[in-house]
């Protein structure tokens, strides 16, 4: 499971330290106890990782990262990424090399009446095809019983 300690070293600089396994089933962390901390006078001047207890990893801890590193530019904060683990650096790097393009981020929108119409129906089908499986295997089983008489 991820887990995410913040301390302050001096009294602008703020210690991210990972720990833990990052995995996408385990979810994200909040990100309220980051933005707690920005917000906490005196506001720090950079933010700087810690990684000595991190175990395996996946892209949530890239996107816990990027969302780190964008809220620190948005305010003006340096980032120091050079406690992260050398593979984890560059996808970093990737991630922020390689602007978002326009339009990429859809809306998510309610589905319409034929997308209701079209996954009920298949949900149905779905249905009956269980039902029948059973009812074949529950006529098999009783015809077995028979001969056996």
């Amino acid at each position: 499971m991820n887990q995410v300690t913040i301390d302050r070293v001096e009294s602008d600089v703020l210690l991210i330290r990972l720990a833990g396994r990052w995995e996408l089933r385990d979810g994200l962390p909040s990100a309220a106890l980051v933005e707690t901390e920005l917000r906490r006078e005196p506001r720090p001047s950079s933010i700087a990782f810690e990684t000595p207890q991190l175990d395996r990893w996946d892209s949530s801890i890239l996107a816990f990262l990027a969302w780190v590193s964008q809220v620190s530019r948005e305010r003006g904060l340096a980032v120091d990424t050079r406690a992260l683990p050398v593979g984890l650096q560059n996808l970093l790097g990737l991630a922020e090399a390689v602007p978002e393009p326009a339009g990429a981020r859809r809306e998510l929108k309610a589905p319409g009446f034929l997308e209701h119409v079209g996954a009920g129906a298949v949900s149905a089908v779905g249905g009956i095809e269980e039902t029948l499986s059973f009812v074949g295997r529950m006529t098999l089983a009783s015809l077995r019983l028979i001969r056996m008489k």
